[in-house]
């Protein structure tokens, strides 16, 4: 009989495409976990019961039924250290037997499910992909399905299939291998060009410009007249080409669009200290980026969790400990295994673990150091009928020095389950709700300028209690206000409560805050920006 223990737990995290698929070729990330994870998958059952009077021979029917109705979404939670760092521009992924970044950027253990949090796409790895093809014109005329081919974005090894309707158009193009090394788009070609002075066979298809021709003549083509007819058929040298119809045409997309990340510092032409950016401007969505969770527990058995989606994440800064990050989500169901999936990219099969093994300790973040600014924003308060310039804010806003706090980013996401008599029904994907960016902070009640005694005070007056709108601009900077390793975290308009004071040896205020969008109706949000500065790790 084996056992198994916590202390042996590990965690390998896949993401799925913008489309939600599996990429043909992307790496999985390591993240090492903290005591406290949990994952588990219920039944929604229904019941039916008889109860019945007596029967003339004095007995009655009573009697239940259980019928399991669905699965409900498997709820996954877990806890990491919040540790930023710059990879080592030397690593060579795939000749080790472990896999780093190899690029000198700046990266976050745990970013790949930040961005889960904040975006639809996948991070756009150094390894880039071709990673959607979406057919902008379905084009006519078809009699077989063209060949796939890929020109420029840098890259290599990228193949694709295409299908066509009855109607000869081109209704589908599937990715068979997104390819490796692509830094932009390539170009998309459909079918097989029309060349001067080439042997065509009959019934071969060729396009020229946005016209498909079809060969209905074998021969050689000429060798400068170039095909234009859009109707009937025409000679060209020997070949005669009859006019099919419109060409297909298609796009393709790389890596994601649609990833949290703004920009890295490091090696792309940027300096080592400038940051890692992630923001939530490509946060509303209806959907968010989806991943495959797998947590192994050693001796041949591993729980895959597919379909994963990132609800909620929570940054706590106590004084005396290191910054945690508690992640919480969902997924579809639970698959197991007997080891860890392989990654698909040339690395020996092994994930991503730099900044998170046991000799890498220089990135992890001491709360003691953490600090916060609040700053009013100009023209956000209305104070009666006054203009906003009269606000009874300090104009150059408040350094507050922090005895703990917390930060939650919420998703609010349910999964849809469909509801058919007669199975057992399975959750199929999940859609955003509300998100929700807030939070809560400590502090000393302090004396002297701008500083939390003068918070409050500002804030309880007859003109703030007046201000309609708490327009502040509120930044943590987790780890210290200029050290390495740190994240900020950017919260540009931002609600903060009037702070309550705790009583205790040491006098001290509590609040809580909420993040906005500065325009409601805006479809692109901005509530939210993550700022790591990691340290080369030794």
């Amino acid at each position: 009989m084996a056992l198994y223990f916590q202390r042996d737990a590990t965690l390998r995290v896949f993401p799925n495409k913008a489309d939600g698929t599996f990429p043909s070729s992307s790496p999985a990330y390591d993240i090492p976990l903290l005591e406290g994870f949990s994952f588990s998958q219920t039944t929604n059952s229904s019941e039916v019961t008889l109860s019945e009077m007596e029967s003339t021979v004095g007995n009655s029917r009573r009697g239940r039924k259980m019928f399991n109705d669905s699965l409900a979404p498997v709820e996954w939670s877990f806890s990491t250290y919040l540790r930023p760092y710059l990879a080592s521009s030397s690593a060579n992924p795939g000749s080790g037997t472990t896999y780093s970044w190899g690029d000198g950027d700046q990266h976050l253990v745990d970013e790949v499910l930040w961005n889960a949090l904040l975006a639809k796409g996948r991070i756009a790895e150094a390894t880039g992909e071709v990673d959607k093809i979406t057919v902008t014109t379905a084009g006519s005329g078809y009699t077989t399905p063209p060949a796939i081919t890929f020109t420029g974005g840098g890259g290599s090894s990228a193949t694709a299939t295409a299908s066509i309707s009855a109607s000869g158009a081109v209704t589908d193009i599937d990715i068979t291998a997104g390819g490796t090394g692509f830094t932009s788009a390539p170009t998309v070609v459909i079918g097989t060009a029309f060349a001067a002075s080439t042997a065509l066979a009959l019934n071969a298809q060729v396009f020229h410009g946005a016209n498909l021709y079809t060969v209905t003549t074998a021969g050689t083509t000429h060798g400068s007249t170039v095909p234009t007819h859009t109707s009937g058929a025409v000679a060209n040298g020997t070949a005669t080409l009859t006019f099919a119809g419109a060409k297909a045409v298609a796009t393709a997309t790389f890596g994601d669009t649609d990833d949290a990340i703004v920009s890295r510092g490091g090696a792309q032409g940027q300096a080592t200290s400038l940051p890692l950016v992630m923001d939530s401007s490509k946060s509303n969505k209806a959907a968010l980026n989806t991943f495959s969770l797998e947590f192994n527990f050693g001796n041949s058995l591993v729980y895959r969790l597919n379909k994963a989606v990132c609800n909620s994440a929570t940054v706590n800064f106590d004084v005396e400990g290191i910054a945690t990050v508690e992640w919480s989500g969902m997924a579809a169901t639970i698959t197991p295994l007997t080891a860890h999936t392989t990654t698909n990219v040339s690395n020996s099969g092994n994930a991503i673990n730099e900044g998170g093994t046991s000799a890498d300790t220089e990135n992890f973040i001491r709360n003691r150091l953490t600090s916060m600014s609040i700053v009013p924003k100009t023209g956000g308060n209305t104070i009666g009928a006054n203009t906003a310039t009269n606000t009874p804010f300090s104009s150059t806003g408040y350094n507050l020095t922090l005895t703990g706090g917390s930060i939650t980013i919420e998703n609010n996401i349910s999964y849809l389950t469909p509801e058919e008599l007669g199975v057992v029904n399975k959750p199929i994907e999940h859609v955003t709700g509300v998100r929700n960016v807030g939070g809560s902070f400590t502090c000393y009640l302090a004396d002297g300028t701008n500083n939390s005694k003068e918070f409050f005070e500002d804030l309880t007056t007859a003109a703030g209690l007046d201000v309609i709108t708490h327009d502040f601009t509120v930044v943590f900077k987790v780890g210290g206000a200029s050290q390495t390793p740190r994240v900020e975290f950017e919260m540009p308009q931002v609600h903060v409560e009037v702070p309550s004071h705790s009583v205790d040896d040491v006098i001290a205020l509590e609040t809580t805050f909420t993040s906005l969008q500065s325009d409601l109706e805006d479809q692109v949000a901005d509530d939210f920006t993550l700022k790591s500065f990691g340290v080369a790790l030794t």
